[in-house]
């Protein structure tokens, strides 16, 4: 007795063990799988995000933290740097000088920090960049914009232009493409403010513009109270002669409570200044309910459009999308570049890791001066990022106007240029289409407007992907433009635009209209095949103007002709396969052309592009079903082979061979008449059902032979076998069609 209860006892604790070895190596796993601890995470490289993550600027804080990890999660997703992880460690520093400055001297202490991305404002910067500087800590800005944040702090780096360049590029446009003759001036009295206007004034006179009047407004980050200074201004303002413009180098905040004013006041003086873009400005006019309708003209100079983006700026704003479901704002763009920026330095900077941290950060600070020419420069989204002897970026930032809500591009932008290869150059500067500022060559880009409005889709041919689409098509411009020179990429013939029908000239803006008929092929994929959707196009450039000289981005809105008959896309009916249109969509990318230059060296000339793609699908599920039901036949005689007796061995193999040969049969017409390179969702029923045949010829043998031998048990139980597993392995096989055709 005594030995059994031994045995017992040990075969439970032997048990008990098991388990809990078994629940440890669990436990083990589900750590290394979800949590994962290695050399790289141990090593990992800190990076700071100064901003404002609470409090009213709140909002561009988060957008910041997410342009920043958007560029981050790349290169971890990569396997980071040198298989180094970065991670990201964000700072409230509340828009207030003391948490800033706080916060500064925590990052200092801590000394793990290899970079420093912030702050939001100019004033808090300058301050948090005296930390910096003593600590021997490289910090890049993606916002703040007056010249004492990185003037005389070699430590400190801008993405964006300074306040000296906005001035100077803002004097230029106003005077070279609005022109206006004459300016007012509204500033705040800080670091941020009174250089702003200076070189604006500056700028200004020397292009023979008068200077009407200047206001200051005393007002703080911390204390905004400014409303009865502005109402005093709006008032002298409505009593002093036409200014023309009115710049502002105000903040977000007293920008839209100066043009909250304006509208109450009825002036309809046009604003102009670089405070006038992205979240915080939009967030403020809206407490204001000044965010539609607005009588006064807002022009905005910003650091980036999306509209007249580079080629890299189309493929972030669909992974942007994709992450965050939405478009992203202009503080994101900025904040994005930064971190691609710090990461392009750290790579290049070669860093050691721990223990070598106050040496790793003077080898970026090194690898960030290295980026000072357009050769060196790194591409961002906002375009060649490399900077001057201050660590600023010499970039023309983008020129927009507010319309229904939103920031549009103006007919007139410009681009850094050389001006070695510039013939007539004084003929271009004297016509405005050249200026120079802080030694740089900026050269004007025109932009068309370029609008669509899908009519009708004809002939649709899907297995040649070809339609002819009917449509309206128009242009909206200053100046002058010859439809004639515009290419559609993808017609089947060449088309040449004709007489418009209609053209209309509003404030020297035309509007001219086009009716287009015509074939157009377009790529189709037939993976999903039956249930595929295509994409039908109609793809448009200029025939020889390049992305430098001619930029074209899609016009939103509707031309007076076509304001009241916005028609709804309409596909010629076809009773086989039953389409319909599900959505349309038109976009602007850039196409790239490599040819043969005068040189006789290639040449990569980059065109700007407009797109119109119109989806369609197969209406029900008709069409699908009558591909699938020869499949859906042949799977059931399939199955009627196991309700055979197995010494009915002939029959099975007829029904298994007629099975086959009808399988092979339909693969082959289909192939005839899709010819591809690639398998479609039908192919992979076609080749199921071949599975299932095989499957059942050697269900049929093994129990044939098994039946001769008079094993009668083992012939049931491989028949019930396949009798109950056959539904079941059908039925996985339709989930996993069911799959492809869902992801």
């Amino acid at each position: 007795m005594y030995i059994f209860l031994n045995r017992v006892s040990f075969i439970i604790m032997k048990k008990i063990l098991l388990i809990s070895v078994g629940i440890l190596a669990t436990g083990l796993i589900f750590i290394f799988l979800f949590f994962p601890i290695s050399s790289s995470d141990k090593d990992a490289i800190h990076i700071a995000m100064m901003g404002p993550m609470s409090g009213p600027n709140k909002l561009s804080g988060e957008e910041c933290v997410e342009g920043i990890l958007m560029c981050l999660d790349e290169i971890n997703k990569a396997g980071g740097i040198r298989g180094r992880k970065i991670k990201l460690l964000t700072y409230d520093d509340k828009s207030d000088k003391r948490a800033a400055v706080k916060a500064a001297h925590q990052v200092a202490e801590e000394g793990k920090m290899l970079l420093v991305i912030g702050h939001y404002y100019s004033t808090i910067s300058i301050d948090a960049g005296k930390i910096y500087k003593k600590a021997g800590i490289p910090a890049i800005t993606s916002l703040a914009t007056a010249e004492s944040v990185t003037s005389g702090n070699e430590w400190y780096f801008r993405t964006v232009p300074n306040n000296a360049l906005y001035a100077h590029f803002i004097a230029n446009y106003s005077s070279e493409v609005l022109k206006k003759t004459s300016a007012g001036i509204i500033f705040v009295n800080d670091d941020y403010g009174i250089p702003l206007a200076g070189n604006f004034e500056k700028t200004s006179r020397k292009l023979g513009v008068r200077i009407i009047k200047k206001w200051g407004v005393d007002a703080t980050i911390k204390d905004r109270d400014s409303e009865e200074q502005i109402i005093r201004i709006v008032q002298e303002l409505k009593e002093t002669e036409d200014v023309g413009i009115l710049f502002l180098a105000t903040y977000s905040y007293e920008s839209a409570e100066i043009i909250a004013t304006l509208e109450h006041w009825d002036i309809n003086y046009p604003v102009i200044g670089n405070s006038l873009s992205g979240t915080a400005f939009s967030e403020n006019l809206k407490k204001y309910s000044l965010e539609e309708n607005l009588s006064v003209p807002i022009y905005a100079a910003s650091p980036f459009l999306a509209d007249i983006g580079n080629e890299k700026t189309y493929k972030f704003r669909q992974k942007f999308l994709e992450k965050y479901g939405e478009e992203p704002s202009v503080t994101a763009v900025c904040a994005y570049d930064a971190a691609y920026v710090a990461v392009e330095a750290i790579k290049k900077a070669g860093t050691e890791g721990r223990g070598h941290i106050r040496e790793d950060r003077r080898k970026v600070r090194r690898a960030l001066t290295s980026f000072y020419d357009y050769e060196n420069a790194v591409k961002g989204v906002t375009g060649s990022i490399y900077f001057n002897a201050n660590g600023d970026v010499i970039r023309p930032p983008a020129m927009g106007i507010y319309e229904n809500q939103t920031l549009h591009p103006l007919f007139s932008q410009y681009h850094l240029t050389d001006i070695r290869g510039i013939d007539n150059l004084l003929e271009e500067s004297l016509a405005g289409e050249l200026i120079e500022i802080d030694g740089q060559a900026m050269r004007k880009t025109r932009v068309i407007n370029v609008g669509m409005d899908i009519n009708e889709i004809k002939n649709l041919n899907v297995k040649n992907s070809v339609a002819t689409l009917d449509f309206y098509l128009w242009f909206r411009y200053k100046g002058d433009f010859d439809g004639r020179e515009i290419i559609f990429v993808n017609a089947v013939k060449p088309i040449t635009l004709g007489q418009p029908i209609s053209d209309i000239k509003r404030n020297n803006v035309v509007t001219r209209v086009y009716r287009v008929t015509a074939d157009f092929k377009s790529d189709s994929d037939f993976r999903m095949y039956p249930f595929e959707q295509h994409t039908l196009k109609v793809k448009l450039r200029h025939s020889r103007l390049t992305r430098e000289k001619l930029i074209l981005v899609t016009d939103v809105s509707n031309t007076p002709e076509l304001a009241e008959k916005k028609s709804l896309v309409t596909i010629q009916p076809d009773a086989a396969t039953g389409w319909i249109v599900t959505d349309t969509s038109f976009y602007q990318d850039i196409i790239s052309n490599t040819g043969l230059g005068v040189s006789g060296l290639q040449d990569t000339m980059s065109y700007s592009r407009i797109n119109a793609a119109i989806r369609i699908e197969r209406k029900g599920l008709n069409f699908a079903f009558r591909n699938f039901l020869p499949v859906i036949i042949m799977i059931i005689v399939l199955y009627a082979i196991y309700f055979i007796r197995p010494d009915r061995f002939g029959f099975r193999v007829t029904i298994f061979m007629a099975v086959f040969i009808a399988n092979a049969y339909c693969h082959i017409m289909f192939a005839s008449k899709l010819p591809l390179e690639y398998l479609c969702v039908i192919e992979y029923a076609f080749f199921a059902v071949y599975i299932l045949a095989v499957i059942a010829l050697f269900t049929s043998v093994s129990g044939y032979l098994l039946y001769r031998k008079g094993d009668f048990k083992k012939v049931r139980l491989i028949e019930w076998s396949a009798r109950i597993v056959y539904p079941f392995v059908v039925s996985g096989g339709g989930l996993g069609i069911m799959y492809l055709c869902m992801s």
